[in-house]
């Protein structure tokens, strides 16, 4: 019942159990699981609620008042209700309350605004997060996900060229996309948030096209 799930160790028995999918270093490959266990490593070694941690560590600092931990049967004033959209015509709309967990956890599900994930990028370049040379760290292209066409760096991603390069991450849940970016050659940042996906990519690449003309040809 993904209701029941209200900490990231509820997570732990859909996976703890499975063979490695790869030897470490073969292979690139997204993987919710890592963030749970992350998120266990961050309570083991604070000894704090995972939820507390990034509260004071990363909500705070970045100034992100209306980014939160609601649980899905919270009473949370003007909170968008999610929606999944029909598969085959004919089909109802449905909320996303019985499709995703009771309350987010380290692999997503934080409750935010387009402004507060502007607010999280600019926090995060200005070293208010983690240090600058943990910031650089983070931003170095571990590996090249072929199938994305995409570099991959701790929790980062980076694709493009020239003026169109960009940093981000998006993601999504039924009933639920984002997309966050920003681009270093212009310092433009966007973030595109949606409550019936798909939309925030396309939405993302139109805001790409209209603030962002394609580089000259270079000769």
């Amino acid at each position: 019942n993904p209701g029941l799930v209200r900490a990231p160790a509820d997570l732990l028995p859909l996976f703890v159990d499975r063979p490695p999918r790869a030897a470490p270093g073969v292979e690139v490959r997204y993987n919710d699981g890592g963030f749970v266990i992350l998120g266990l490593v961050l309570e083991a070694l604070t000894g704090r609620s995972y939820y507390d941690v990034v509260e004071e560590e990363v909500f705070a600092p970045a100034g992100m008042g209306a980014t939160g931990f609601p649980a899905m049967d919270d009473v949370e004033p003007n909170l968008a209700i999610g929606y999944i959209r029909p598969e085959a015509e004919g089909e109802p709309w449905r909320t996303n309350v019985y499709a995703v967990t009771g309350r987010g956890q380290p692999d997503g599900g934080v409750v935010t605004t387009a402004g507060d994930l502007v607010a999280f990028v600019d926090a995060f370049r200005a070293g208010r997060i983690v240090s600058e040379g943990w910031r650089d760290e983070m931003l170095r292209p571990r590996a090249w996900d072929e199938e994305e066409d995409i570099h991959v760096g701790l929790g980062w991603q980076m694709g493009g060229e020239g003026g169109r390069r960009w940093v981000g991450h998006s993601g999504g849940d039924p009933g639920v996309g984002a997309n966050v970016s920003w681009f270093p050659a212009s310092g433009i940042r966007t973030a595109v948030i949606t409550n019936a996906p798909p939309g925030a990519l396309a939405a993302y690449r139109a805001l790409q096209e209209l603030l962002l003309p394609e580089d000259e040809p270079a000769g």
